[in-house]
C-alpha cells in the first residue's frame, strides 16, 4: 500500500538504522609505491604545491590529516530547546480565532471563542471550532457538552462529532446512542453508520452479522453513486478496513483518497483532519512508516501542535525505534493537550523499555485510563507489567503469587501487547499471548503475521510459513508480512541451506558453505561447552542463521530491512550478519551471542539491557581479547562534556541515544560495568545478580539481592573506577569542541588553518600546544599524519609513538608507525606496529592480512597462523585469507584442503586487479604446491603492476617471471587504494578504529 511509488521506492533506497554493533574499520592496506621510499623527507608530497615559506595541501588530504581526531560537538538534551507553546495571546475576532485554532494557536483561540459564544448561543460554526479548540485541549467532557448545548441533539454533525469524543473515553455505548439519533436526525446517515463500524472493529466484533450487513450496506451506496461527501467516504473507508482483506485494504486507501481530495488536511475541516489522521494508521499498521508520516505532515505543515497528529508521529518514531524522537514529539503532544491518551501511552512505553516499570504503570493508570478505560495501549502496558512482575504477590485475598493468564481484549490491545512482550525479550509469553489472539481472532492479519514472527523466533519455520499465508492472502500490504515471504521464497529456499547436527543447528548460503560452515561450528561449539561449565548446560538445539546481506538480515529478524545491529538472540534462535560482508569477526559474535543465551535463560528473559549487553561483551573479550570495547574517544569526550552514563542511567543510555555515538557510549560503558562486577564479585555472584531478575525487581532491589551492595554506593565505585581507566587511557591534553580554554581555542585554530591547507600556522598552532603544557593525542597525531603526508617519515614517527603514549588501547598511532616502517621497507618495525593493532582491534581485516604477509615474508608460522585465524573471522573468502590458510594447511600436511583453499581463491572475480599483499600470497602458496606456473604467473602480474613493497619482494623470491602478467587487464592498484578490495567489504566505525584509522 503505498501513498506514492517514489515514497516507497526512496524508503528501500534509504533503508537503515543506527548499528547496535558498530562495524570495523576496513580498507584494502598495504603499502604505496616503490618510488614514495626513495622520496626525500624534505620533498613535496606529490601532487601539492609548494608556496615559498608555507606548504599547502587540498582539503581532500586535510580531511585524511583530521578524520578521526576533532573532538565530537556535543550536542546535550538539556541545551537542546525545550517545546515551547505560541504565546497565549488571545485573538481579536471569529476569523482570528479560526486563524489562531488552525495554526496551532490553541490557547489564544480558546481565549476569543468562549466568551464570543457566551454572546452568541445560536453561532453554531462558532460553536463547532470551540468545541475542537476545547477537544485538542484535552478538555473533551466540555467540548461534548458545547456540542450537545443550544440544539445539538438535532444537528447530525454535532451529534457525530460528540460520538467521536465520547468513544475518544471509551464511553462506546454513550458514542453508539449518538450516532443512533445522528442517523434519525439525518437518514440514511452513512456517515454516522460508518462510525458505529468503526466502534465495531475497536471492539474486535466486526464480523457480527448485523455489522457486516452495515458494511455490505455502505459498500452498495458506495457503488450506486449515493456516497457524494468525504465524511461519507470516510465511513466506506472504515467498512472497507473492517473487512480486514486485502481488496478491501485496496478499497480503504482508494477511498480516503477520494476524501482526501474533497476535504483536504491543508484546509482544517474536522473532517479533513480525521481522514487524514485514518489514512496515517492504516499506513503505519501496514509497517509503511513513511507514508504514514507523509500523511501526518499534512496535518503537522499547518498546525505542528496538533496533538492527535503529534501522538501518531511518536508512534512511527517507536516503530523505527527513534526513541529518542519519540519521546520528543510526545513532549510536543503533551504540551498542547497534557493528558493524551496516545503521546502518554509513547512515554509510558518508552519509561517501560528503560526499566522504569513503576513509572510506566503510573502514566498508564492513573493518566491514561482514566481518560480513556477502554485505551488499547494503556490497558497494554499495565498487562505487560503485571506479566513482568508475575513472580510478586498479587493483592489477591489470601495474598498468593500472581499466576500468569492469558488475557482477553481486543486485536489491537492483543498485537501491542504481544509487541510489548517483545521489547521486554519476553518472547515465550509474547509467543502465548499470540496463540490466543489468533484463536480467537483467526482472520485478524495484523495478529497472524505477529504469530508468524512469533513462531520465527522460536526457528518453527514450517507454522511461521503457514500463518504467513493465511495473513497475506488476507492483507497483501502488510510489508512485514511480505517481506518475510519474499524472503524465504527468493533467498532461503533457493540460495540458503540448513544443517543439524551434536544439538546445533546453522543455516547459512548454500555457496561456498564448504568453506564457512565448518569453522563457524566448532566455534559455536567451542561457546557452548565453554558457557555450559561457566552457566550450567542449555538443553536443546540452538539455531544459528547466518545471512550474507545486511536487508536478508535484518527482514528475518524483525520483518523490514532497517535494523542497525549485527546480530539478535531470541533464546535458543540467533540470527546473524555472516563472514561475508567483511565488517566484523563473527568468531567473537558468536560468543557475544552465546553469553545472551545463558543471561536469558537465568533471568528468564528479564534481564535489563545494560546487564546482558555487558556480560556478552565480556564473554567475548575472554575469547578474542581483541574485542575488548574500550572507545577510549567517546567516553573520554562523555566524560569532557559530563554525559558518561552510571550504573543507574545505563538502560535509559541505550533508549535515549541520539545517533551512533551515543549507542556506543553505552555499550562500551556496559561492557566496562559488567567487566568491572565480574572481576569484583566473580562469576557466581553474577549468576545470582541475573537469577535476581527473574521475579521483575527493579536494578536498584536485583542488585542489593544478587551482589550484596546497594546501587548507590556500586555506582560511586563504578564510577571512580572509570574515571582512573580513562586517566590511564586518555592522558594528556583533550581538546573540547566547545571549549572556552585557550588550548581549546589555539586546538579549533590550528584545525581551522590546516583545512584552509595553511600547514605552516596548523603546524605552529600545533606545536605550541605540544611544546608547552598541552601535549596530547590529538595535537600530536595530526602532527605526526602531517609530517607523513610531507614525506617527513622520522618526525612523523616520533610524533605517532608520543601519540600512542597517550592513547594505548587506539590503534591509530600503530596504524601509521605500521605504514612508514612498510615505507622504510622495516620488516620487524612494521611487524611490531602491525601486531600492536591486530591485539587491540578484532573487528579490522585489513590489519589481520598485512601482518599474514609480514609474518610470512619473516618465516614466522605461527604469527602468520594467528593471522589468517582472524582473517578467517573476519572475511574466510578473500582470497588473502584463503591463501594464508592454504599455507598453514600445508604446514600441517593437509594439501589437499590446501588445493581446495588455493583453487576457490583463484576463482574470486577480479583477482588479477587485486592488491599485491594477495596475488603474492597466493603465488608463494601455489608455488609450495608445485603449481609452478600458476605462481609465475601471479608473480609477474605482481611485478609488473609497479606496486611492491618488501615483504612482497621476500614472498616472491624463487618464483621465476615466465608466467603471463596478465596484460589485458587494468594494472594493480596500490595496496591502500578502496577500490582493491576483492570481497564485499564496506567500512564503517568500530571501538577505536574508525574507517579513517587504517584507510589514511
Amino acid at each position: 500500500m503505498h501513498r506514492r511509488a517514489e515514497s516507497d521506492r526512496a524508503r528501500r533506497a534509504t533503508a537503515g538504522a543506527r548499528s547496535a554493533l558498530l562495524l570495523a574499520a576496513l580498507a584494502v592496506l598495504g603499502c604505496t609505491k616503490a618510488s614514495r621510499t626513495e622520496r626525500s623527507r624534505t620533498e613535496a608530497p606529490e601532487g601539492a604545491a609548494v608556496i615559498p615559506g608555507k606548504t599547502r595541501l587540498d582539503r581532500r588530504a586535510a580531511q585524511r590529516i583530521l578524520a578521526g581526531l576533532l573532538p565530537p560537538a556535543e550536542a546535550r538534551e538539556d541545551a537542546e530547546p525545550a517545546p515551547s507553546r505560541p504565546p497565549p495571546t488571545p485573538a481579536r475576532s471569529l476569523e482570528e480565532a479560526r486563524s489562531f485554532f488552525l495554526s496551532g494557536r490553541n490557547e489564544g483561540a480558546l481565549a476569543f471563542l468562549e466568551p464570543y459564544l457566551a454572546r452568541h448561543p445560536k453561532d453554531v460554526a462558532a460553536r463547532r471550532l470551540l468545541a475542537r479548540a476545547l477537544a485538542t485541549a484535552g478538555r473533551i467532557e466540555a467540548a461534548e457538552r458545547v456540542l450537545l448545548a443550544e440544539g445539538g441533539d438535532g444537528d447530525e454533525l454535532r451529534l457525530r462529532m460528540a460520538a467521536v469524543l465520547a468513544a475518544s473515553r471509551g464511553d462506546f455505548p454513550e458514542a453508539e446512542r449518538r450516532l443512533d439519533r445522528a442517523i434519525q436526525v439525518a437518514p440514511p446517515g452513512l456517515a454516522a453508520r460508518g462510525e458505529k463500524i468503526r466502534i465495531a472493529t475497536l471492539l474486535g466484533v466486526q464480523d457480527d452479522p448485523a455489522v457486516r450487513a452495515e458494511m455490505d450496506a455502505l459498500y452498495d451506496a458506495y457503488e450506486a453513486g449515493r456516497v457524494r461527501t468525504a465524511d461519507e467516504l470516510l465511513a466506506v473507508a472504515f467498512a472497507a478496513l473492517a473487512r480486514g482483506t486485502t481488496g478491501a485494504y485496496q478499497d480503504a486507501n482508494a477511498v480516503l483518497g477520494e476524501a482526501e481530495a474533497l476535504a483536504p488536511p491543508a484546509e482544517g475541516s474536522w473532517i479533513g483532519e480525521r481522514i487524514a489522521l485514518v489514512r496515517a494508521g492504516m499506513f503505519l499498521e501496514k509497517y509503511a512508516a513513511d507514508e504514514a508520516a507523509e500523511t501526518l505532515a499534512l496535518v503537522l505543515r499547518r498546525n505542528p501542535w496538533h496533538p492527535d497528529a503529534l501522538g501518531l508521529q511518536a508512534e512511527v518514531a517507536l516503530s523505527a525505534m527513534d526513541f529518542r524522537g519519540a519521546a520528543r514529539t510526545a513532549e510536543r503532544a503533551l504540551a498542547t493537550d497534557p493528558g493524551h491518551p496516545d503521546a502518554l501511552s509513547v512515554v509510558a512505553r518508552i519509561r517501560l523499555a528503560e526499566g522504569a516499570r513503576d513509572e510506566a504503570l503510573a502514566i498508564a493508570e492513573d493518566r491514561i485510563l482514566r481518560r480513556n478505560p477502554r485505551h488499547d495501549a494503556g490497558n497494554a502496558i499495565v498487562e505487560a507489567v503485571r506479566i513482568f512482575r508475575r513472580g510478586i504477590p498479587s493483592e489477591g485475598r489470601h495474598g498468593e503469587p500472581r499466576k500468569w493468564r492469558t488475557p482477553s481484549g481486543p486485536p489491537n490491545f492483543q498485537r501491542l501487547l504481544a509487541d510489548l512482550l517483545v521489547f521486554m525479550h519476553l518472547y515465550p509469553e509474547a509467543n502465548l499471548v499470540l496463540a490466543e489472539a489468533t484463536r480467537r481472532y483467526p482472520k485478524d492479519p495484523a495478529l497472524l503475521g505477529a504469530f508468524a514472527a512469533s513462531r520465527l523466533r522460536f526457528g518453527d519455520d514450517e507454522t511461521a510459513r503457514k500463518l504467513l499465508e493465511r495473513a497475506f492472502r488476507r492483507d497483501r500490504f502488510n510489508r512485514r508480512t511480505d517481506n518475510i515471504l519474499r524472503l524465504y521464497e527468493e533467498q532461503i529456499d533457493r540460495r540458503y541451506t540448513m544443517t543439524e547436527r551434536d544439538d546445533i543447528e546453522v543455516r547459512l548460503p548454500k555457496e561456498d558453505a564448504e568453506f564457512v560452515e565448518p569453522h563457524l561450528r566448532s566455534v559455536i561449539a567451542q561457546a557452548r561447552a565453554d558457557l555450559d561449565r561457566a552457566y550450567g548446560p542449555v538443553r536443546g538445539p540452538i539455531r544459528f542463521e547466518f545471512f550474507d546481506s545486511h536487508e536478508a538480515f535484518s527482514v528475518r529478524t524483525v520483518g523490514v530491512p532497517s535494523l542497525g545491529a549485527a546480530a539478535v538472540c531470541f533464546g535458543h534462535v540467533i540470527t546473524a550478519i555472516g563472514p561475508y560482508l567483511g565488517t566484523h569477526d563473527v568468531d567473537a559474535v558468536v560468543f557475544h551471542e552465546m553469553a545472551h543465551v545463558y543471561a536469558i535463560r537465568e533471568s528468564e528473559g528479564r534481564v535489563p539491557r545494560w546487564v546482558t549487553e555487558g556480560l556478552a561483551e565480556w564473554e567475548a573479550a575472554r575469547y578474542e581479547p581483541a574485542s575488548t570495547r574500550y572507545s577510549v574517544d567517546v567516553l573520554a569526550a562523555a566524560e569532557d562534556a559530563g554525559t558518561l552514563p552510571g550504573l543507574a542511567d545505563l538502560e535509559s543510555a541505550f533508549i535515549r541515544a541520539r545517533n551512533a555515538r551515543d549507542m556506543e557510549v553505552a555499550y562500551a560503558t556496559s561492557a566496562h560495568a559488567m567487566r568491572y562486577l565480574v572481576e569484583r564479585f566473580g562469576r557466581e555472584r553474577i549468576l545470582r545478580l541475573l537469577r535476581a531478575f527473574r521475579d521483575g525487581r527493579e536494578i536498584g532491589p536485583a542488585v542489593e539481592a544478587g551482589l550484596g551492595v546497594p546501587l548507590e554506593d556500586l555506582d560511586r565505585d563504578f564510577r571512580a573506577h572509570m574515571k582512573a581507566n580513562l586517566a590511564r587511557w586518555a592522558r594528556g591534553f583533550r581538546p573540547r569542541a566547545d571549549g572556552d580554554r585557550p588550548a581549546d581555542r589555539t586546538f579549533r585554530k590550528a584545525v581551522v588553518a590546516l583545512s584552509a591547507g595553511d600547514v605552516a600556522t596548523a603546524r605552529t598552532l600545533l606545536s605550541e600546544l605540544v611544546d608547552g603544557d598541552h601535549d596530547g593525542y590529538a595535537p600530536r597525531m595530526i602532527l605526526a599524519r602531517l609530517a607523513y603526508h610531507e614525506g617527513r617519515l622520522a618526525a612523523a614517527t616520533t610524533h605517532a609513538r608520543k601519540a600512542a603514549t597517550f592513547r594505548p588501547k587506539d590503534i591509530a598511532p600503530h596504524v601509521l608507525l605500521a605504514r612508514i616502517a612498510a615505507d622504510l621497507g622495516d620488516l620487524s618495525a612494521e611487524r611490531e606496529a602491525l601486531v600492536a593493532v591486530f591485539e587491540l582491534e578484532a573487528n579490522a581485516f585489513d590489519p589481520a592480512a598485512r601482518l599474514l604477509v609480514v609474518a610470512e615474508a619473516q618465516g614466522d608460522a605461527a604469527l602468520r597462523d594467528r593471522a589468517a585465524a582472524r582473517a578467517r573471522a573476519i572475511a574466510p573468502l578473500h582470497p588473502a585469507t584463503l591463501a594464508g590458510l592454504a599455507l598453514s594447511a600445508l604446514d600441517a600436511g593437509r594439501r589437499d584442503e590446501a588445493v581446495r583453499l588455493v583453487d576457490r581463491a583463484a576463482a574470486t572475480d577480479a583477482l588479477d586487479r587485486g592488491p599485491p599483499d594477495t596475488l603474492a600470497l597466493l603465488a608463494r602458496a601455489a608455488h609450495r604446491l608445485g603449481r609452478d606456473e600458476q605462481a609465475r604467473t601471479w608473480a609477474a602480474t605482481v611485478r609488473s603492476s609497479g606496486h611492491s613493497n618488501r615483504a612482497v619482494r621476500l614472498l616472491l623470491e624463487g618464483i621465476g617471471d615466465g608466467g603471463d602478467p596478465s596484460a589485458s587487464a587494468p594494472p594493480l592498484q596500490p595496496m591502500h587504494s578502496p577500490k582493491t578490495t576483492l570481497s564485499r567489504l564496506t567500512s564503517g566505525a568500530s571501538h577505536e578504529a574508525s574507517s579513517s584509522a587504517w584507510v589514511w
